[in-house]
């Protein structure tokens, strides 16, 4: 059984609840594909994150704040030091205003998001030798290289990366370099990736959890409507083999708005139960 999560924001916490209710009701998983959230996700789960841990992380005021680019007190002797600067004036958007819509460039402190995941995923990837088919469910995620217009497939190397790069939504994070590389949100090429599922493991059954949005028509005075348009945005669904089933938790819920974690979740365990009949048929 391969299970597919899309990207979608804080919406895609709803990956959270599907799984859980898989796991309730017995659904083996045996390869996990994931882009941005569904990445974050999917890549958690497959490094032994249980259900309850993630719940409880993505619900707490620690995630709101990494969210929000705001920095854990733990670290903030090694981060906030003021480097020599000879600007005279440095900038910082607040993410929950209305300077969101109109400013071009806005970026969100990734820094606590970084530790986050390092310290979550750091021993599972180092006992699986950075190979992700020796974690404990297989997987991959993708990011999006912007030069050569293309998907990356992550399978090796440092896994808290790799998440990073595929949730690297353009102007709220920072993109990161890899391998000589500037990668992207895995959502701008690639935000439901079955393909990759079919691809690189082939399994007889697919599950896949769709929360791409059905955006209204970008803004043209609104930077993020339009960055939101091209990454969530719902496109056609199809699954590459015979047996399967996409499910579509309908949230509701903006890309932003974490703080609808509990109602995503929710949504996502609602929506599996109710087709608990489709995916053992």
């Amino acid at each position: 059984m391969g299970v597919v999560l899309s990207g979608g924001g804080a919406s895609g916490l709803a990956h959270i609840g599907i799984l859980k209710a898989l796991e309730e009701y017995g659904v083996p998983i045996d390869y996990i594909t994931g882009t941005s959230m569904g990445a974050v996700i999917g890549g958690l789960y497959a490094s032994g994150v249980t259900v309850e841990e993630m719940e409880a992380y993505f619900q707490s005021d620690e995630f709101f704040r990494a969210a929000r680019g705001e920095l854990d007190e733990r670290y903030t002797f090694y981060f906030e030091k003021h480097d020599l600067d000879a600007s005279m004036i440095s900038l910082k958007i607040d993410p929950d205003t209305i300077l969101l819509q109109t400013i071009p460039a806005y970026v969100v402190s990734p820094v606590q998001m970084d530790m986050t995941l390092l310290t979550s995923v750091s021993s599972a990837i180092a006992a699986a030798d950075y190979d992700f088919d020796d974690l404990m469910v297989p997987f991959r995620c993708v990011a999006s290289d912007i030069v050569k217009k293309e998907t990356i497939v992550y399978r090796t190397g440092e896994l808290h990366e790799a998440l990073r790069a595929s949730s690297s939504f353009p102007f709220y994070f920072r993109p990161l370099e890899i391998d000589g590389r500037l990668v992207f949100d895995g959502g701008l090429y690639n935000n439901f990736p079955i393909d990759i599922m079919y691809q690189e493991f082939d399994p007889d059954i697919i599950i896949g959890s769709s929360v791409s949005l059905k955006t209204p028509a970008p803004d043209e005075n609104d930077l993020f409507s339009q960055i939101e348009n091209m990454i969530v945005n719902r496109v056609p669904e199809e699954l590459p083999c015979e047996q399967g089933i996409i499910l579509r938790p309908q949230t509701d819920v903006g890309t932003l708005e974490f703080e609808r974690a509990t109602e995503s979740i929710r949504v996502g365990y609602e929506t599996t139960i109710a087709q608990l009949d489709s995916i053992y048929g």
